[in-house]
C-alpha cells in the first residue's frame, strides 16, 4: 500500500469540535481553571482530547468513537470532557483562541508531540493517564476505566529527561547521558534545547583523548554530525571502523557513517546543481573517479548508485529510479537505501524504520508499474522482512499497509494462494483500527485476486 507520510489526511472544516447530540458532551464554554474547579466541586475526573485540525485519526475519533452512545454514557457520568485544538487556523472561534495559550502549556508540560493525545486527570487536577493515537470505543472505555482506579499515579516516561536537562543546566550531567538527552529533545521537537546541548557536547568531546572517544553514546553523536572526511573524529569510522561497529552493536555502523560523509562531501553538492529537473544526467563516471581518489571502489560505487537513485526519483524517471534502487539493494544490502531518504518522517526516525519505509515505497511502486520479475522478487524478499518487523510495532495502520504491499507483490509474481492469505491479514488489521476506506480497498483487492484479474493499473 502506498504510504503518504505528509501528516495531512483531512482538510480543516469549520464544524470540527462541535458538540454532538449523542456521545460525549464536550464542554465548550469553560477555561482550564474553571474546568479544574468544576471537577473538584463535583468530584469528577477530567478527560482532555488534544487534537489538531489536520489530524486524520482525530477526525476518526469524532466520527466513529466520541459520538457512540456507549462511550457517551460512560464518560458523561464520570468525566468532565473538553477538547483542546493544538494548532491555530484563521477559522478559530473566540473560545478556541482562548485555549491557545493553555494548549502551549500542555504541549510543554505533558510532552505532546502527536495527535490525538488523550489526557486523563483525577478530580484534583493531577495527570493519571496519557494515551496517543486512535482508540476504538471499547479501548477508549478501558483506558478511561483504568484512569479511575483509586490512587492511580502517572508514570511519566520523560521524568528522566527532565532530570537530565536540569542536571545539564546546573553543569552536573553524566557525559554518557548527553546524547540520549539530545535525541529525546529532538523527539519532543525542542530544537533550541537540542542545539544548545549539542554545542556543549561537541566542546566536551574535543577535550577528550582518542581512547576516551570510544564510548557508544559518543560514537552515536559523532557519527550523526560528521560532515567531512577531514573531520578530526573521522578516524573512528575509517579506515578501520570495527571497534565502532562492535561498541554500537551494528556491523554496518561505520560503513553507514562513511556513506553519509561521502554523500555530504561529494554527491550532494553535485545533485544540488541539478535541483531543477534536468534532461542531461550528471557525469556519474567522473563522480566515481573523484570519490575513488579518497575511498575504495565499493564506497565510490555505493555513493554513486545512491546518488543516481535520488536523481532519477527527483527527475520523475520512475523506471530508472526503481531499477537502480533494486541494484543498490541487491549489491549492497538494505542499509544502502538510507543514504538518501526521500520519505523522511522526523529527525529522530528509527534507522530500521527508515529502511522499512524505503522498502515499502520501492515495493509498491514496482507493483504498480513493473513486470520485471527479478525486480519484483527482490522487492518481495525485502517486504517479507518488513512485514515480520511490523509486528513489533503498535501501529495497525503500518501492519495492514505493509501486508497489502507484500500481498500485491506476491500476487503479481503468481503466488495467488499466499497473496490471499497476506491480504486477509491486512484486512484483519484494518478492521482493528476501524478504517472503512482502507478496509474497502483491501476487500476489493481480494475480490480481484480471487477472480484472477489484475490488481495493478
Amino acid at each position: 500500500m502506498r504510504i503518504f507520510f505528509v501528516i495531512m489526511f483531512f482538510m480543516h472544516t469549520n464544524s470540527y469540535g462541535q458538540q454532538n447530540n449523542a456521545g460525549i458532551n464536550f464542554d465548550n464554554t469553560l477555561q482550564w481553571k474553571e474546568i479544574l474547579a468544576k471537577a473538584k466541586s463535583l468530584n469528577k475526573s477530567i478527560f482532555v482530547d488534544c487534537y489538531a485540525t489536520w489530524c486524520g485519526p482525530c477526525k476518526q475519533m469524532d466520527k466513529q468513537v466520541y459520538n457512540q452512545d456507549s462511550v457517551g454514557r460512560y464518560f458523561n457520568q464520570r468525566f468532565i470532557s473538553v477538547k483542546i485544538q493544538m494548532d491555530t487556523t484563521q477559522h478559530d472561534t473566540e473560545y478556541i483562541r482562548n485555549w491557545h495559550h493553555q494548549g502551549k502549556v500542555f504541549t510543554e508540560q505533558y510532552k505532546i508531540i502527536s495527535y490525538p493525545t488523550l489526557l486523563f486527570f483525577n478530580a484534583d487536577g493531577e495527570l493519571v493517564a496519557k494515551e496517543v493515537g486512535f482508540k476504538n470505543p471499547d479501548d477508549l472505555i478501558t483506558v478511561a476505566s483504568t484512569s479511575l482506579v483509586p490512587g492511580k499515579i502517572y508514570n511519566d516516561p520523560y521524568a528522566e529527561f527532565d532530570k537530565l536537562v536540569q542536571n545539564w543546566r546546573s553543569g552536573n550531567i553524566d557525559p554518557l547521558k548527553i546524547n540520549h538527552t539530545i535525541e529525546t529533545a529532538l523527539h519532543l521537537n525542542r530544537m533550541a534545547l537540542a542545539d544548545s546541548i549539542s554545542s556543549y557536547y561537541q566542546a566536551y568531546l574535543k577535550s577528550l583523548d582518542k581512547k576516551e572517544l570510544y564510548q557508544r553514546e559518543h560514537l552515536l553523536f559523532i557519527a550523526k554530525h560528521l560532515a567531512r572526511s577531514s573531520d578530526p573524529f573521522f578516524f573512528l569510522f575509517y579506515p578501520n571502523g570495527k571497534r565502532a561497529n562492535r561498541l554500537t552493536g551494528n556491523k554496518f555502523f561505520s560503513r553507514n557513517t562513511v556513506d553519509r560523509v561521502t554523500r555530504k562531501e561529494f554527491t550532494e553538492p553535485l545533485l544540488k546543481k541539478h535541483e531543477t529537473p534536468a534532461i542531461q544526467q550528471p557525469n556519474w563516471d567522473s563522480l566515481e573517479r573523484v570519490i575513488r581518489q579518497s575511498f575504495p571502489r565499493s564506497y565510490a560505487q555505493r555513493a554513486v548508485m545512491a546518488a543516481q537513485s535520488r536523481w532519477f526519483e527527483f527527475n520523475d524517471k520512475k523506471k530508472e529510479y526503481l531499477a537502480i534502487s533494486i541494484d543498490l539493494l541487491n549489491k549492497y544490502g538494505e542499509e544502502s537505501l538510507t543514504i538518501y531518504r526521500s520519505l523522511l518522517v522526523n529527525p529522530a526516525e528509527n534507522h530500521q524504520m527508515a529502511i522499512d519505509l524505503s522498502l515499502n515505497h520501492i515495493g509498491w511502486e514496482l507493483f504498480e508499474i513493473s513486470d520485471n520479475r527479478y525486480h519484483l522478487r527482490s522487492a518481495a524478499r525485502g517486504m517479507k522482512g518488513v512485514v515480520q518487523r511490523s509486528d513489533s510495532t503498535s501501529s495497525f495502520y503500518w501492519q495492514s499497509a505493509t501486508r497489502d504491499t507484500y500481498a500485491c507483490l506476491l500476487y503479481k509474481l503468481g503466488k495467488k494462494k499466499r497473496a490471499l492469505q497476506v491480504e486477509q491479514e491486512a484486512i484483519d488489521y484494518a478492521k482493528k483500527m476501524d478504517e472503512k476506506d482502507q478496509l474497502q480497498e483491501f476487500v476489493e483487492r481480494v475480490t480481484l485476486m480471487k477472480s484472477g484479474a489484475p490488481t495493478w493499473k
